[in-house]
């Protein structure tokens, strides 16, 4: 069994490594963290119901970040500068960003990155849709930056649906009608594994996809023009 790549930022992205996903019927499997990374067990999730993890195996965590200590390291690039560390009134913290012009975001992870999970709690303060442009919360894997290659799963508040897509060329794998609401949070899920792909909100499965057009890459998390968001564990 090849031993995949984590990353968990606590708050937000679990990349969690994924040694396999089968073809069998979406199941909830309880996370393996190693004892030696036990914070996750000491954070609680914003969903009113405890989240379990679908049909992959995780075995190892590579990096963890829940912004308590201020810091963001291991954070990086577009737009990542007009995100701010927020307390709460309940002392928890979360990173926000300012409403833009232009698309906002971060990217984590290496470019050899291969088959991994990335997951990540977001909530949506407000948008207004732009001409043409639809207010999109995405959350990317096997990313190269610079040509904008990824596969997405996306959350479009403007037209109220998710969807598992490829950039570029533009594909959409899976579409799904669903009711996406402001200061509501959502857990987003992305995995990879081989060919597999596969896109989840709120451990609910939006759609799958074969597809080997990108192999490798970085993990990333953006919100398009005129959306301003949270993320936390």
């Amino acid at each position: 069994m090849k031993k995949l790549l984590s990353l968990t930022i606590s708050f937000l992205f679990f990349v969690s490594c994924t040694p396999n996903i089968n073809n069998n019927t979406p199941v909830a499997n309880q996370v393996n963290i190693p004892e030696s990374s036990n914070k996750e067990n000491e954070m609680s999730s914003h969903l009113d119901t405890a989240y379990s993890y679908p049909i992959v195996q995780d075995s190892a965590l590579l990096y963890q970040q829940d912004f308590e200590n201020g810091n963001t390291d291991g954070l990086f690039d577009f737009g990542y500068e007009n995100f701010n560390i927020v307390t709460e009134d309940t002392n928890n913290h979360i990173f926000c960003n300012d409403q833009s012009s232009g698309y906002l975001g971060f990217t984590f992870g290496g470019p050899t990155w291969d088959n991994y999970a990335v997951e990540i709690e977001m909530k949506v303060l407000d948008w207004e849709d732009y001409p043409d442009t639809p207010s999109v919360v995405d959350l990317m894997t096997r990313l190269e930056r610079y040509k904008y290659l990824m596969y997405s799963g996306k959350l479009v508040f403007g037209y109220q649906f998710a969807a598992l897509t490829y950039n570029e060329p533009y594909i959409e794998y899976a579409i799904e009608n669903m009711k996406l609401e402001k200061d509501t949070w959502y857990k987003m899920r992305m995995e990879a594994a081989g060919k597999d792909i596969r896109f989840y909100v709120n451990n609910h499965l939006i759609g799958t996809a074969q597809d080997s057009q990108r192999m490798v890459g970085k993990a990333a998390f953006q919100v398009s023009p005129k959306v301003r968001s949270c993320v936390d564990n």
